[in-house]
């Protein structure tokens, strides 16, 4: 980002915190903040979560700072193109590598997608309604997932039938709480006694691994195709800090502050500088009626 900007890192259920993070940032005479949620997509669970606790802290703070918030990315085209690259290196151009491309995202349950959907007439209305992103479903997580999910098949020349979706991580009491379908651990067994042997999975919703990548889709995800019948299980690496999108995100913060403008001290900066330049002729005249010279 270079050294016009102070950069932290600030986690939700570990330290550093968004909390200390903030404080910090206020210690150090910071008062333009930019809040960038590491989430592809919108969901009140994820995103949503984490702004309610920044703003929570900032308000409690004397000096507090001015906080922009880096919307979803889920389609920027620096995202898409950093998430080809890492995927066209396991699964090779078409997807000549494997024989199947599944795209698995985070689960949310049901409800947090369909209260996006201010009219009440779209969201599950059909079984299509994530088919295209529209005006309807734009806030909808899982529309955005599918829309990802699109752009990156596009991208990597995935034909139709090579490629599908899916979402993991569902958690519910005997099956209490409806999450967005389809889920991915069935998309492995189904897949497998459709007879792929080899598939590849990518978790675009993630941009760093966790126990959610390297556990639920590296082991037991491996488990559960092999199992139905399935030989080879390759899970493609979530973006981390690979160089290519360490420079792509930063791209895209910058894109970010240039479209909402200067921070606050250059506006006063250059404000103070505009008025000097109007009040200098007054100046002037004033002091040649008054017989003033200027020294």
């Amino acid at each position: 980002m270079g050294k016009r900007f102070e950069v932290r890192i600030g986690m939700q259920y570990s330290s550093p915190t968004v909390d200390e993070s903030l404080k910090d940032l206020a210690e150090s005479g910071v008062d333009n903040v930019v809040l960038v949620p590491m989430f592809p997509h919108y969901a009140s669970g994820t995103t949503g979560s984490c702004l309610a606790g920044a703003y929570r802290t900032s308000a409690d703070l004397y000096c507090t700072p001015f906080l922009s918030v880096l919307p979803p990315f889920y389609g920027h085209r620096l995202y898409v193109a950093a998430m080809k690259k890492q995927i066209l290196e396991t699964i090779g151009e078409r997807g000549k590598n494997v024989e199947h491309t599944l795209f698995s995202f985070h689960g949310v349950p049901e409800d947090q997608c369909s209260r996006t959907d201010i009219t009440g007439n779209f969201c599950n209305k059909s079984s299509d309604c994530c088919r295209m992103l529209n005006t309807d479903n734009r806030n909808c997580y899982r529309a955005q997932c599918f829309e990802t999910a699109r752009l990156l098949a596009y991208e990597l020349g995935l034909e139709e039938g090579r490629w599908s979706i899916g979402f993991q991580s569902r958690l519910t009491l005997r099956d209490t709480i409806a999450w967005i379908k389809p889920y991915t651990d069935e998309a492995f067994v189904e897949l497998a006694k459709k007879g792929v042997k080899k598939l590849a999975v990518v978790a675009p919703s993630f941009t760093a691994d966790c126990v959610e990548t390297l556990e639920e889709l590296g082991i037991t995800g491996q488990e559960e195709f092999q199992e139905a019948g399935g030989e080879e299980l390759v899970v493609i690496p979530c973006l981390n800090s690979q160089d290519h999108w360490v420079k792509n995100l930063a791209q895209i913060i910058r894109e970010h502050i240039a479209d909402n403008g200067r921070d606050s001290i250059d506006t006063i900066q250059s404000a103070r500088t505009a008025i000097a330049d109007d009040l200098e002729p007054v100046q002037d005249n004033f002091q040649r009626a008054n017989g003033v010279s200027r020294g």
